[in-house]
């Protein structure tokens, strides 16, 4: 049996694995070493399926074995009887037995080890990035053993394409959406895996070329994911060696060798637990950084939330997995999500799962309890500690006999659903951040209103659709609204953001920014998509399937058709409106559109009063607009920016992320902003001027002056905007950075010295880490420069990415 495993390992080449690691979505990458386990992560581990034997004793004559001589006398058996009764007895059972225990243990470890090497290789899976899956799918024809490496995962993830001259194209298509493949990929139980899937991938695997040093040359992600499927069908092979072990307990009774046999549960019951299970993985996908930081800013955490740690703990075998300490240790692990991915049920001991179920045991213990305590980051990791525990229940429990009811759960969630945020719990408002936006959406008990109010996006569409125009504020019906009470209930969004979408456009005349009715109809289109793709509000109430959109002229009180002043209450609300409006734009959580493109033609056709003119400055040349873009790209990911005026022909949501997707500039220092103002256009930049001014210093201090982590990846930065960023950090704004992340842009040497300088100057004094790999003009020169800066600050340098 030890000849047959090594026999597989040498054939499956389990172990071998690229350097690199990464962090979550687009994470830097680092290189782990395998670290020897802890004592008391060896001694929870290693519990094997049977208690080892105790040491060998000298034999000593035992009193009631005398009288065995005599035995024949007392009653003669038939000839057949007595010789059956001879050979019935072994002569050592407890050597059997223990060759088996053994047996069972040695397969539990070199099963450990092979979940070791694919936890590894799912850490580097997730570090390829969209540029290098991109390089992937704008081959025309592959290389054979390219080919050959996607084939396999294709299969493992239960694509089975079949051979042929288009199998190029079918896996093309499942890359299609390039985070969701990977996340299926990290969602992969192997123990569920086909046998006939696992033999051809094995197939493949045999030829000569198929190691991750032959496949290097023709893409840097083809080492990383051969590297994954050897390490996940390696698993495949321990898992079953080990289960096999687990049955041949040589001289055990019938009855000890039942209790230990591998049980074969119901296959419905497996593919619903497995499902469950593979939802709750999807959703720790979900899980931000900042969700973490928050837990980890916690002294005394509510008791529920500590329980669902403490489960985690102990499923990770964390020293004192109870203890609050411990669990902040393992929450400032940067691969923590990833950790828990690579947990399989079978990873889980009878210790651990027996301290666990005594947790979930509690009757306070409920997915809804800690919807309400633990809020969404709770939520989800409640969600997979059930899913884990409840397909382990399932798979070590006696099969079902026929005509047996249907399995049953072991836990609060029911095998196959994830808990989602119900209607009503305000918890994706309260963990997004939406909280900070209430101030200017309370009613005012003297004046009777808030400064600004949300409209409805199906409202818009519709009034868009019956070719109707925006309605200032006070003219709107109160359905045209998004109550405070219906916003704090709406689920997460697309882009697990907030539902709310801020417009930024040009006003084309001075009483109504769009008299014809081109920006809403344009507007309305990408609202439909957005409103249209369900996301996680399918099941959501008919109130909760919208967006809150924030558009100037119908959220704040605005003057009358002709330019009627507004009232003193309007007024007073208006200028109130007006000094936060940075801060919608400004949120992290929130989706901002531009409308960039000015009607074609324009001014012709509009009509304006007496004695004033058109502005024809574009978008990019209005004052207005242009501090909305800057605030908007302060610390704002630039997937939630759409910049409408680059819509041709999307008809999906995805699409149009695609097509509209805006740029991202460098933030600038407010004396910057100032300079670049200056040379913009307004109405009447001798009232806005100032205003503008003061409500970009707000965002840019109120913003970056707390921002932990800057993600400025694939941004196409050369040195001109890197060194806009260096101004920024020189002016010492940034004094809660933490990590800062400049991966896959054109930065070149003289770039890297200024940041060198900078923070040999004491700039960024909390950063922890700076990830700078894949620019191609950075030379050995500008790394040894940042390499010293790092090196006297204690500052980790992250200089290479996926596969070196």
């Amino acid at each position: 049996q030890q000849q047959q495993q090594q026999q597989q390992q040498q054939h499956m080449g389990c172990g071998a694995s690229t350097d690199g690691g990464a962090k979550a979505d687009d994470a830097p990458v680092k290189k782990p070493a395998p670290a020897p386990a802890t004592a008391e992560k060896d001694e929870a581990r290693a519990e094997p399926a049977a208690p080892a034997p105790a040491p060998e004793e000298p034999p000593t004559p035992a009193p009631e074995a005398e009288p065995a001589a005599d035995a024949p006398a007392e009653a003669e058996p038939d000839p057949p009887a007595a010789e059956a009764e001879a050979e019935a007895p072994v002569p050592e059972p407890e050597t059997v037995s223990r060759d088996a225990f053994i047996a069972a243990a040695a397969a539990r470890v070199d099963l450990e080890h092979a979940f070791a090497d694919f936890k590894e290789a799912a850490i580097n899976l997730d570090g390829i990035s969209k540029g290098q899956l991109m390089e992937l799918k704008s081959m025309q024809a592959l290389p054979k053993p390219l080919l050959d490496i996607l084939t396999c995962v294709s299969i493992l993830k239960g694509d089975r394409p079949q051979p042929g001259p288009h199998i190029w194209k079918s896996i093309k298509q499942s890359m299609s959406n390039t985070a969701y493949f990977l996340d299926q990929l990290q969602c992969i139980a192997p123990e569920c895996l086909d046998e006939a899937d696992i033999k051809r991938v094995q197939d493949i695997l045999a030829t000569p070329d198929m190691t991750p040093q032959a496949v290097s040359k023709f893409s840097t992600a083809a080492p990383i994911m051969l590297t994954w499927v050897i390490a996940l069908v390696g698993v495949w092979i321990k898992f079953k060696v080990y289960t096999t072990t687990q049955g041949e307990t040589g001289g055990e009774t019938e009855a000890e060798a039942s209790a230990h046999a591998t049980p074969t549960p119901n296959p419905d019951d497996m593919a619903q637990a497995q499902a469950a299970l593979s939802e709750a993985l999807a959703g720790l996908n979900k899980v931000r950084k900042m969700d973490i930081m928050e837990v980890k800013a916690m002294k005394t955490p509510p008791k529920m939330m500590q329980d669902v740690f403490t489960c985690i703990a102990t499923l990770k075998v964390v020293p004192q997995p109870d203890k609050w300490g411990s669990i902040l240790k393992m929450l400032s692990d940067t691969g923590f999500i990833r950790s828990l991915h690579t947990i399989g049920w079978q990873d889980v001991s009878e210790r651990e799962a027996k301290r666990v179920d005594a947790i979930l045991a509690s009757p306070d213990m409920t997915p809804e309890a800690v919807r309400q305590i633990g809020g969404p980051a709770g939520d989800i990791f409640f969600a997979w500690v059930v899913a884990l525990m409840n397909l382990r229940a399932l798979m070590t429990r006696p099969a079902q006999a026929e005509g047996e009811a249907q399995h049953t759960p072991a836990h609060g969630t029911p095998a196959g659903v994830l808990p989602n945020l119900a209607d009503g719990s305000e918890l994706v408002w309260v963990h997004l951040g939406g909280a900070e936006l209430e101030p200017q959406l309370l009613v005012d008990a003297e004046m009777g209103a808030a400064p600004i109010r949300l409209v409805d996006a199906r409202y818009l569409i519709a009034l868009a659709q019956d070719g109707g125009r925006l309605g200032r504020r006070q003219d709107l019906p109160d359905s045209a609204f998004v109550s405070l009470e219906t916003l704090r209930r709406l689920r997460i969004g697309s882009s697990n953001s907030l539902r709310i979408i801020v417009v930024s456009h040009a006003w084309l005349t001075p009483w109504h920014p769009d008299p014809h009715g081109d920006n809403l109809c344009l507007l309305a289109i990408a609202l439909r998509m957005i409103v249209d793709d369900r996301h996680d509000s399918a099941d959501a109430p008919d109130e909760l399937q919208t967006y809150a959109v924030m558009i100037d002229f119908c959220s704040a009180h605005q003057k009358g058709k002709c330019g009627e002043a507004r009232t003193t209450q309007e007024q007073a609300l208006f200028t109130r409106a007006l000094h936060s409006m940075g801060d919608w734009y400004s949120h992290q959580e929130t989706t901002v559109i531009k409308l960039t493109k000015l009607p074609e033609g324009y001014p012709n056709g509009f009509d304006f009063p007496d004695g004033m003119v058109a502005n024809t400055a574009d978008y990019a040349g209005r004052g207005w607009c242009f501090e909305e873009a800057s605030v908007a790209g302060l610390i704002k990911s630039s997937g939630k920016v759409l910049d409408l005026g680059q819509y041709d022909k999307a008809s999906n949501l995805d699409e149009l992320k695609k097509e509209c997707k805006a740029g991202r500039a460098p933030p600038l220092t407010p004396a910057e902003f100032d300079r670049q103002l200056e040379t913009k256009s307004f109405t009447s930049k001798k009232a806005d001027l100032a205003q503008v001014q003061a409500l970009y210093l707000h965002a840019y201090e109120s913003r970056l002056g707390c921002v932990t982590e800057l993600w400025l990846r694939e941004l196409g930065w050369a040195d001109a905007e890197c060194e806009q960023l260096i101004s920024v950090i020189r002016s010492g704004v940034l004094k809660e950075l933490e990590l800062l992340v400049l991966n896959l842009n054109d930065i070149g040497d003289d770039s890297a010295n200024l940041l060198a300088a900078e923070m040999l100057n004491g700039a960024l004094p909390k950063l922890k880490e700076l990830s700078i790999y894949g620019n191609a003009r950075l030379s050995s020169r500008g790394l040894d420069e940042l390499g010293m800066a790092c090196k006297e600050r204690r500052v980790g340098l992250i200089t290479e990415g996926p596969g070196g």
